[in-house]
């Protein structure tokens, strides 16, 4: 009976398809409890240490290259110093992909540019102007400042399907016109195809002070993106986290 009871059980929670066995409905609002149940231990174990007079507990954070280059590791040292019992774990992303982390409560806090969804709570931190990246004897670095009808005469690296925020409204209202057959997503990437002299790119500043082998200039205009940290609006802020 037992094994029968067990059986019936397992088959609520499980199906066998074509493509092999895969959760059930049920299952996956059982793995979503469970998932809720652990963070709140997690919360629990955190405030009885808090209690005992120590701050306890692991902060995964998310952000992009030139964030987790520039700041992190200055805060990190610091908050290292004065809680020894806290964890860190970083994961570099750009927007989407840390939105999606923490929609799947893999990172608890992520470092965004200009905004989040209604869902995320944002706290701007600093404007950091947006620049125009390009090979060190480019034609662009004669000048003191570029305008967008500038960049039209040559080739970019960026395509307005990969902009955001500001940028994307840069793109789209100037109508820069990319004359380049590459697209890079990443600050990364982009960094290194315009080392290579395959075009100019468009970031913010502070992703472009991370590589001393390029050269960029601001706008004749101001144009800038807002750094901030995004925290879930649902989930509970934990003590190592309130830090």
């Amino acid at each position: 009976v037992e094994n029968r009871s067990f059986r019936s059980n397992l088959r609520r929670l499980l199906e066998r398809g074509r493509k092999g066995i895969t959760a059930t409905d049920e299952a996956l609002r059982l793995y979503t409890l469970c998932l809720s149940v652990l963070e709140m231990q997690g919360v629990l174990d955190q405030t009885v240490a808090q209690i005992k007079g120590s701050i306890v507990g692991t902060i995964r954070i998310g952000g992009y290259l030139s964030v987790l280059t520039s700041w992190i590791p200055k805060l990190l040292q610091s908050l290292d110093d004065r809680y020894p019992g806290l964890e860190f774990q970083i994961f570099e992303g750009n927007a989407e992909e840390q939105l999606q982390r923490m929609r799947n409560n893999e990172i608890d806090i992520g470092f965004l540019s200009s905004s989040a969804p209604e869902d995320f709570h944002f706290i701007p931190l600093y404007r950091d102007p947006i620049v125009v990246v390009m090979p060190q004897g480019h034609p662009l670095s004669d000048l003191e400042t570029v305008s967008p009808e500038d960049l039209a005469r040559y080739p970019s690296l960026i395509r307005l399907e990969h902009a955001y925020g500001t940028l994307k409204d840069l793109l789209y209202n100037q109508s820069v016109i990319s004359k380049s057959g590459f697209s890079v997503k990443t600050d990364n990437a982009l960094l290194g195809f315009v080392r290579k002299g395959m075009g100019f790119g468009i970031v913010g500043e502070m992703v472009a002070k991370t590589d001393e082998t390029i050269t960029y200039r601001h706008f004749d205009k101001e144009y800038y993106r807002t750094v901030g940290m995004a925290v879930p609006h649902w989930k509970p802020v934990t003590p190592a986290l309130h830090t």
